[in-house]
Order: C-alpha cells, then structure tokens, then sequence
C-alpha cells in the first residue's frame, strides 16, 4: 500500500456578523464631514453627519481608529456606519443578533490594491466611495458605472487621495474608466 504526502494551504478567516435590526431607517444623509486624525501609529477618523429619520433631522458622529496602514476611506466607512447605528439606537431603539463562523478556502480571494486608469479589476480591488451618496450604481452610455476612491502612502507618511469610476465589463469584471488625485496630505 503506497501513501501519497500533499501539501494543502488554505485561507482562513473569522468571519463574525452581528445583526442590529432597527425599529426604523435613516431616509437621508446629509452634510457629512470627516477628520482624519494620526498619532503615535495610530490613524483615526471621525465624521459628523445629519440623518433624517421618521421625518426628522438628527445630528450623528462616529470615529474608527486602526493602524496608520489602514485605508483611511474604508474607516471612515467603518465610523459612518457605527455613527448610523447609534443614532438609529438612540432614535428608535433595536434588537441584536450575532453569529459567528471559521471559513477556510484555498480559492484566491481578491485583495484591495492601487488600480490604474484602464486597468481590468474586480469591483472588490477598489474600495466603495466614503461619500454615501456616491455609493450606488449609475448609468453611463448605458453601461453600469460605480465611483471609488483609493488612498495610498507617498514618502514619509504622506498620503494621496484619489477618487474614480469603474464600469462593468461583465459579470465579474471592471474597467477603471477614470481616476484622478482628489488629495494629497503630506
């Protein structure tokens, strides 16, 4: 009897959902400003926003904090969304549920990266606009279109800011159709 010895590799991650479900939803957002603040390794951004909720404006303020490596767009995602969820606490209360499971896959999972101006990428390699209202799918000479932005290290510890549109190719693919510097913080 003959063993066969394989190597197998696999990704694994914690995936983790908790689930507030609220009593209401926030209608609108507006005038929404963010602070991108960095000290001692750590970068952290806050944002000040308005909702309305059952008709009525609300003032709502979240912040996320991680290492200064991390995309400062997806955390101002991250302290939007906590700001959504204490405000909706607060105005209209919630129930929450949590599940939590280890997921292995040996499949390349597509990871965020820099993208250029023509560059085929998967809508999963760009990270979604920190602007809520510049989120959603729009029609460009009838071709789904997404914004994005994109925030990369320059020297030491600058940072530059661009923003851009992809637009479907097909199921799977995107075309960076446009990318442009929106800021550099140096």
């Amino acid at each position: 009897m003959a063993l066969c010895a394989g190597t197998a590799s696999a990704e694994c991650y914690y995936k983790s959902v908790t689930l507030n479900q609220f009593a209401g939803r926030i209608e609108r957002t507006a005038d929404l400003r963010r602070e991108v603040n960095r000290l001692n390794g750590q970068v952290t951004c806050t944002v000040t926003f308005r909702v309305m909720i059952a008709g009525q404006w609300h003032t709502a303020q979240g912040s996320a904090t991680n290492a200064e490596s991390t995309n400062v767009d997806k955390l101002c995602i991250q302290a939007q969304d906590y700001g959504n969820s204490q405000i909706l606490q607060e105005a209209v209360g919630s129930t929450a549920s949590m599940h939590q499971e280890l997921i292995c896959t040996d499949q390349n999972i597509p990871k965020w990266r820099a993208v250029q101006k023509h560059e085929t990428v998967l809508e999963s390699q760009v990270a979604p606009h920190w602007d809520l209202t510049k989120r959603q799918s729009f029609q460009h000479k009838g071709t789904e279109c997404r914004w994005f932005t994109e925030t990369v290290p320059m020297g030491q510890g600058g940072l530059v800011q661009s923003e851009g549109v992809i637009c479907r190719i097909n199921r799977e693919q995107w075309y960076v159709a446009e990318k442009w510097i929106h800021s550099i913080d140096r």
